[in-house]
């Protein structure tokens, strides 16, 4: 049996071991989070990267034949 003070410290004890067990926990739980958006922003760069080529190709396409009606149109004149 324990007396008062003895008491006292038993839960004062598990009260730390809690406290720490629940800062350990939302630690790990941040971590995860943390892994999961460096994973999104991963694919999302990846899906820019494949995508940004054809995306410049067919601007220089279009930019090209306005280009070139433009030429004609001065030549035209």
């Amino acid at each position: 049996m324990l007396d008062a003070r003895g008491e006292r410290t038993a839960r004062s004890s598990e009260e730390r071991k809690r406290q720490a067990r629940e800062a350990r926990e939302q630690r790990q739980a941040s971590n995860n989070w943390e892994s999961w958006w460096a994973m999104i922003d991963q694919r999302i760069e990846q899906w820019l990267v494949a995508k940004r080529k054809p995306l410049t190709q067919a601007t220089g396409e279009v930019l090209g034949q306005f280009r070139a009606e433009l030429r004609k149109e001065f030549a035209a004149r």
